[in-house]
């Protein structure tokens, strides 16, 4: 029977039937075709939300779901929480529980107000809500580190002597703000431009009650380590000696161009650092001072190393009583912080490592990720330990970009999700069509 045929008897049921089909496939195709068009959008705008860098917290969803009139009375400062559980209160009597990231702020006022010639000056510290991360802004020091070790060309003994005296009277500042440093070395040592050594990198120091600091952990460069963090009893051992024998091994580094202790595999190195004799190699030659002062920075019984007043007066520091340094009143201001000083310490920048990813896109003139690096690169910024401050440092820290960042050449769990849902719905969309359309065909057969 023809279409036509059916059209003209539209009396009966059947014919009726038949001939509403055909008159109602377009409506289906449009809402199968809206559907499909639904859910693919759906699925690219959640897709691009998983590009962002950052993750949305709980707090913020509800935040955001607020009016603006209420997202002011009920948004509190990240900064001022802290993820996880407090430990239980102590019991009467004891000394209450502080909390971590109040200590962490104190540090940092603390750090932001130390006014030294030779240590290097925090400008700035910034916090992005989304992350874990604080960013410390220091001043920038173009001539970099003062040396890269291993070297065949070490500095002069007189060279060093000017770099060293710079050294103590940066260490004795610290020590005199309650701050073991825990990572002196070379690359942390930064040349300002009046030739004057800068102390930098305070990445892991502690700040410490008391005469001394009593350390439990190791932290710092394995190669500068001093024995008694090395030690498998896990005694407590002295910050401030510890911070002595990490300047000796630098001073031996000024005049050797290597380090004393030195060893590809950490086992051997710790080993060594512990119970392998100190060996002053026959060149370049260096006076009987120097060789003296070294022996008593590396002794490796904290208890009789020399300590930081005597390095002063040492005849090698002063030159023979020629040139004496300034005494620890003459060299050292106490510095004090307000509690509004220690609120204050952070700024909160909501996206920050979004902002200096767009910024340096549009720098470059181009919208591929500028923060990969050469692995091979990368492997030797690691084994030679520059300084954090050192220039061109900072671009070694963005490599923690969340996976599905523009550029970064992967997807995140819930990006893969989404795009297999979007296949999914398509596919099933296609199907629903096609039986759809089947339908249709069979009943126009009919």
């Amino acid at each position: 029977m023809s279409m036509a045929h059916r059209s003209e008897h539209t009396s009966t049921g059947m014919s009726v039937a038949v001939c509403m089909k055909p008159a109602s496939l377009p409506h289906r195709y449009c809402l199968i075709y809206y559907f499909l068009l639904v859910s693919m959008w759906w699925c690219v705008w959640w897709s691009g939300r998983s590009w962002t860098i950052g993750a949305e917290t709980e707090a913020s969803r509800h935040v955001r779901s607020l009016s603006p009139r209420h997202r002011m009375d009920s948004y509190s400062p990240p900064t001022t929480r802290v993820k996880g559980r407090l430990p239980p209160p102590r019991a009467s009597g004891g000394r209450p529980m502080e909390n971590p990231l109040d200590r962490v702020h104190r540090e940092i006022a603390i750090l932001k107000k130390l006014i030294h010639p030779n240590v290097v000056k925090l400008v700035e510290v910034l916090n992005d809500p989304a992350e874990d991360n604080f960013y410390m802004v220091f001043e920038l020091l173009e001539k970099g580190e003062v040396m890269e070790i291993p070297t065949e060309t070490p500095l002069g003994e007189e060279q060093a002597w000017g770099f060293f005296r710079d050294v103590v009277l940066g260490i004795e500042y610290l020590h005199y703000q309650k701050i073991i440093h825990r990572d002196i070395k070379p690359s942390n040592l930064l040349l300002g431009d009046n030739g004057h050594i800068k102390i930098a990198d305070f990445g892991v120091c502690n700040e410490f009650d008391g005469k001394d600091a009593f350390l439990t952990n190791t932290a710092g460069t394995p190669a500068f380590m001093a024995p008694e963090a090395l030690s498998t009893s896990r005694h407590k051992y002295s910050g401030k000696a510890a911070d002595i024998w990490a300047m000796g091994i630098t001073l031996y580094a000024f005049v050797y161009g290597k380090l004393p202790f030195h060893d590809d595999n950490i086992v051997v190195l710790y080993d060594k650092i512990r119970n392998a004799e100190l060996i002053f190699p026959p060149a370049p030659f260096i006076s009987d001072d120097l060789k003296d002062l070294i022996a008593l920075m590396l002794e490796k019984n904290p208890a009789l190393r020399i300590t930081l007043p005597d390095i002063k007066e040492h005849p090698w520091i002063t030159a023979g009583s020629q040139y004496p340094l300034p005494t620890e009143e003459e060299n050292c201001i106490l510095i004090e912080v307000t509690e509004e000083e220690v609120q204050s310490c952070v700024r909160s920048i909501p996206k920050l490592e979004t902002l200096i990813l767009i910024k340096c896109m549009l720098k470059k003139h181009s919208f591929q990720n500028p923060f990969k690096m050469n692995i091979m690169y990368k492997e030797q910024f690691a084994r030679s330990g520059r300084s954090h401050s050192a220039p061109g440092s900072y671009e070694f820290y963005f490599e923690r970009w969340p996976r599905g960042c523009p550029g970064s050449g992967s997807f995140s769990n819930s990006t893969l999700q989404l795009a297999a849902a979007a296949i999914s719905l398509s596919i099933w969309s296609i199907i629903a069509l096609v039986g759809s359309a089947g339908m249709n065909v069979c009943c126009l057969h009919d």
